[in-house]
Formats: C-alpha cells, structure tokens, sequence
C-alpha cells in the first residue's frame, strides 16, 4: 500500500526529520492504519479521544458512545470497520462496533467484563476477555472472536491460563498462551503452536502470510526474532543479534522491529525480504518504537526529551541492496567499493573524524557502477545527498 497522507524517500533506510510527522500526541497513544487514514488515541485535558486523519490537516474526532470520563481507548481499525472498549471511572467495559462508511453502531455481546487486545482485519473482531476469572484462577483470561456483520460471539479458548498478546490479520489469529505463540486459521479452524520450542515466547505480529514473534530459546533475558511462513510451515531465526529485539511488525515486504543491540534508545531494524538484507532504519539518536507494517509503508513512533511523533516512510522506494552488504547507522570504515543501485543522480559527501567535508562524487548515477572510496582516506562517515534529501550513513562489508 502506498500511503497518501504523505511519503518520504530515504535512502538506505536512515531516518531524518524529513520524514512526515502525521501526529504529535501527548503519549505515545496507540493507532491504527487502514487504507490512506489513521486512528490514533489522544486527550483532550484529561479525557481520551479517537481522532481520524485522511492527512495531516484533515483530522477529525470521532463522536462515539463512551463514559464522560473516558480516560482510555483500546481498539483496532481496518477497511472503516472500528472496534473499541472505551475505559472510564465505572467498571464496565462493553465491546462496541461502529461502521463508519454506513455509521452503524453496535454492542457485541452483553458482558461488560474487562476485555484488551482489540482487534480487527475487517471481517472478524477478536479480544482477550475476562468474564470467566474466578477466585480458583484469577489469571483467567480468555479469546473471543465474532465475525462481522454477524456480531455472534464465539469463544476460542476454554482452559483456565492466561492468554494474551492477541493480535489478527488476513483470517489468521495469534496470541500467546502458557508462553507460546498459539496460531489459527479462522477459514480452515485450523489451531497449532508457532514453533516446537518450549522458550518463552511473546510479542506475535501477522501479516504478508507470515507470522514473528519474540524468542528467547537462545538468551532468557534477551529475546531474538523468529518467523514463520505460514504457507509451508517453515520456522527461521529472523534476527539473533546481540541485545534484545522486541515488538516485530510483518508485511509481505518486510519486516521490522525495535532493536536494542547497541543498548541505550530503541532503533528500528528491518529485513527486506525480496534479498534478505537486515538494516538500521532509524537513528539511535532518539528512541523509535511500536513499528506497523501497511505492505511496505512503515509507521513508528519517535520520542525525544521534546516531543513525541508518529512517523511514516514508503520503504518500497528504498534503493536495492548495496553489494549485499548491510547497513548500519554509526561510525565505521568505507570499504574500497562499493556497489550502489538506483537511478536518481546523488552526491556523495565524506567526514573526516574534525568533520572537514569533502565532495568525493559529484552528480554521480549510481546505476550499478561501484564507486571507490579508499580505506586510508579517513572518512568514517559518509552523507548522501539526492533528490531524497541528506541522510547521513556508513557502511561495512557482509562477511
């Protein structure tokens, strides 16, 4: 899907400032994409909202039914099909449904039990439920789902641990249970575990006919990602690297999520699945979280000591694998050659460790042709500049 609230071509995955700011919430609220809009979460005082943009000037509050004292909104949205539970001062927490094309509006079921992990693909509406806790399990919990229009409740689990960590895309639901990531086929009924292992695991995300999650069979305390294809049941190691990685999103495309490898602020990696090559996709001078995958639009939250903002970049417009060599963002030495892809002119800017620049390509059309920059040169760091703007990046040769 290509994103018409705004885009933003970056070259070699490294965010900038140049890339659309669509909200500045209070809180790192949460949000939902479908079609060219988002639904985000914000406040007004005290007082939660939902807001509707179709872009960055075009936004809307939603009026639907909630408690006066709304202070939180969990929900999902998809195809201008919304699900909420609205959190207010009394303990009553129905799941409504409004169409917003038609502007239907509806109660699902008539427990008022709490209930979280909302969510939509636009055909079924699936939460985590706690109507069956009792004092003998009071970690009850359990996955509903109703399909829509019908609005029939159906129960998915039925034993008395935890579930939770719910998340549903493209007919297929996945949540953790007992700490593995449980997954079923909502046209075939279909139910199975993730993967064999028994590590704990958590955090699944689905899309693109593939399901990742976080793994911790190899570091208890340090989870790697893991994928599934959900077509031939096959089971990979997405991302082992030191630290922890957490919170993956997935499309057909990509997929990326917070990564912790270098300590300090969340950055977001990726892995573009046409060639396989891992790279940083933010900066680590600022904290980038909640990845969500559109195809190959990205959206994410950045926060500073400032500000708070919700980001978006068509990564389909990145330029394709530099000789297979992986991008990182940071300090590093230039190899001899390099091979650059693409078919826009660029300039090519070299720092040495004073930050003296020099232009050490001029207007170059990065058509495939390998343009050499020598070792014993000094510059650490290099800065390309295009019609994508500036984006400061280094690299290092796949081993």
């Amino acid at each position: 899907m290509k994103s018409t609230i705004l885009s933003s071509l970056i070259l070699f995955g490294i965010a900038s400032s140049a890339d659309p700011i669509l909200f500045s919430p209070i809180s790192g609220a949460p949000f939902a994409i479908s079609g060219d809009s988002v639904m985000i979460m914000n406040y007004a005082g005290s007082i939660a909202n939902l807001n509707l943009a179709t872009s960055p000037t075009q936004t809307s509050k939603l009026n639907i039914p909630a408690p006066a004292d709304v202070y939180y909104f969990d929900f999902d949205y998809k195809n201008r099909h919304l699900a909420y539970v609205a959190l207010g001062g009394i303990a009553s927490y129905p799941l409504q449904y409004r169409n917003l094309a038609t502007g239907t509006q509806d109660t699902i079921g008539s427990s008022t039990y709490y209930k979280e992990d909302i969510h939509t693909d636009g055909q079924w509406i699936a939460w985590v439920d706690y109507r069956n806790v009792s004092t003998r399990t009071p970690n009850n919990s359990e996955v509903y789902l109703t399909s829509i229009p019908a609005m029939v409740e159906t129960r998915v689990t039925s034993d008395t641990i935890f579930q939770g960590s719910l998340t549903l895309a493209e007919g297929v639901l996945a949540w953790v249970e007992g700490g593995q990531v449980i997954l079923k086929n909502l046209t075939s009924n279909i139910q199975s575990p993730a993967s064999t292992s028994n590590a704990y695991q958590d955090n699944p995300s689905l899309g693109g006919g593939y399901a990742v999650w976080e793994d911790y069979r190899e570091n208890a305390s340090a989870a790697d990602i893991w994928l599934k294809n959900l077509a031939t049941g096959s089971v990979t190691t997405l991302c082992n690297a030191s630290g922890h990685q957490g919170h993956p999103a997935v499309s057909n495309t990509w997929a990326v999520w917070e990564d912790y490898r270098a300590g300090g602020f969340g950055v977001l990696w990726g892995q573009r699945f046409s060639d396989g090559v891992e790279m940083a996709l933010t900066s680590p001078g600022t904290h980038s979280e909640q990845p969500y995958l559109v195809g190959s639009q990205l959206y994410w939250y950045e926060m500073d000591s400032s500000s708070i903002r919700l980001l978006t970049r068509n990564l389909a417009i990145e330029p394709t694998s530099i000789n297979k060599a992986t991008v990182v963002y940071g300090f590093s030495l230039i190899p001899e050659g390099m091979l650059v892809s693409g078919n826009s002119p660029i300039q090519v800017e070299g720092f040495n460790a004073r930050g003296a620049k020099v232009v050490l390509v001029q207007n170059a059309q990065p058509n495939g042709q390998t343009l050499v920059y020598p070792k014993e040169s000094g510059y650490t760091l290099l800065r390309v500049k295009g019609p994508w703007g500036i984006r400061s990046i280094s690299f290092h040769k796949a081993n």
